[in-house]
């Protein structure tokens, strides 16, 4: 497997992952590809990514800042894509680690029923 690798060979990876492997709808996909490509182009240089070196405090500041643009059950996307990318760079052999186990959780709100 290449170490470097540009975004579109990735994420054309990733997407064929999604639709074969997991069965997950095309607009599912299309979600998970464009956080995906986002995460991606924030740890690239010049449009090219090496999976192996992605550090975990670049997926924590990531997660951050997501979490300051979007709302919550934005950033529960965001961060389930980020999980799906890396077991799947880890099935491919392009990670050897749980990178996933970095992606920072989501705090949920507390919902009470209403008339209560």
């Amino acid at each position: 497997m290449a170490v470097n690798e540009s975004i579109d060979a990735v994420l054309s990876a990733f997407d064929d992952h999604l639709a074969r492997t997991r069965g997950t709808n095309e607009m599912v996909r299309l979600t998970y590809c464009r956080y995906a490509r986002m995460f991606q182009q924030s740890v690239s240089v010049d449009g090219v990514v090496d999976p192996s070196a992605i550090e975990p405090a670049q997926v924590v500041k990531f997660g951050t800042t997501a979490a300051s643009c979007y709302r919550p059950a934005t950033v529960r996307v965001v961060v389930t894509t980020l999980r799906s990318l890396f077991r799947f760079l880890r099935a491919t052999g392009r990670r050897t680690d749980r990178l996933e186990d970095a992606v920072p959780a989501v705090a949920c709100g507390v919902r009470t029923s209403r008339g209560t």
